[in-house]
């Protein structure tokens, strides 16, 4: 695969135009390069159709320390960057949680915690896991909470919602938290 040039990259995707496994392979190894190389000194990184300014229906793929984003501008600035950008719709991660205990991992989108079948459940977010602007929906897949209660919990000060802890205990409820990076909150 190789590096190319963004009139390269466009010239693959052209009405009726279906790429190829290496063009794909191209266009992968151009982003990668280019975000990496940009990344160096910067929490974001772009790489978008349009180099000077927002334009509407123009697009871009950035990457942070969280992962790659294809967002889409839909309102347009001259100034590049100021434009209002949306994130393309995306599927969620759904992780299992089938025993007693739970530490929240990075990968984690989604919690189906079935384990309040058998048992009540502990979900820890530790410190390292509170990073701004993320979002996990906890779900009471087993039906039981109101017996087998969730409690989701904090490894040090950060609160949810202003408390050390917050407890799921109606049967299939579910609680959607986000974090602002030093503390989680229920929406």
């Amino acid at each position: 695969m190789a590096i190319k040039t963004k009139t390269q990259l466009k010239a693959y995707f052209e009405t009726n135009d279906i790429p190829t496994q290496a063009q794909f392979g191209d266009l992968i190894d151009t982003l990668h390069e280019t975000l990496a190389a940009e990344a160096v000194n910067a929490t974001k990184a772009y790489f978008s159709a349009s180099q000077t300014a927002d334009v509407v229906n123009d697009w871009r793929i950035w990457g942070d320390a969280n992962g790659f984003y294809l967002q889409i501008c839909t309102v347009a600035n001259a100034v590049k960057g100021v434009g209002t950008w949306v994130t393309a719709g995306t599927t969620k991660k759904i992780t299992t949680v089938a025993a007693g205990t739970y530490d929240i991992l990075k990968s984690d989108e989604i919690l189906n915690v079935t384990y309040t079948a058998t048992g009540a459940v502990t979900i820890d977010f530790k410190t390292a896991q509170f990073i701004a602007g993320r979002t996990i929906v906890i779900k009471d897949a087993g039906g039981l909470a109101g017996t087998n209660n969730i409690t989701l919990t904090t490894e040090a000060a950060q609160t949810i919602d202003g408390a050390a802890t917050a407890v799921i205990n109606s049967n299939y409820s579910a609680i959607n938290v986000y974090c602002d990076g030093t503390n989680l909150f229920i929406y």
